[in-house]
């Protein structure tokens, strides 16, 4: 299984995502808070509040600016993280997901592969 995920986390880190010019300032904030705490609890609805947004709102502007919503931009971070301690340390998967935000290895695993197409 190991094997498996270390060329899974190869292939991802192949794949490049080209990020526009954000012209929208209150976008740029709400992606640096996602990439301050991408490894810790998420509420779509606290950081929506903290921006003057409906979650609503916030989703549909945070997809104009990056292309995703932003949970997608959420666990990219965290994938990214993952691939990372994987290659680079001798960590369990369960260790791995618990660092990168999720509740076990089996979680993660699962997410994955669906996020990276």
């Amino acid at each position: 299984m190991k094997d498996i995920w270390y060329l899974y986390c190869f292939e991802a880190n192949q794949a490049h995502y080209a990020e526009a010019i954000i012209k929208d300032p209150l976008m740029v904030r709400a992606a640096d808070h996602l990439a301050q705490h991408a490894y810790g609890p998420f509420s779509m609805k606290s950081l929506s509040d903290a921006l003057g947004l409906s979650p609503v709102q916030f989703t549909r502007r945070f997809k104009h600016a990056y292309n995703m919503p932003p949970t997608d931009y959420l666990t990219r971070h965290r994938l990214q993280k993952a691939c990372s301690l994987l290659v680079t340390t001798a960590m369990t998967l369960d260790e791995i997901a618990e660092q990168c935000g999720y509740e076990n290895g089996f979680y993660l695993s699962r997410v994955s592969p669906k996020k990276w197409k």
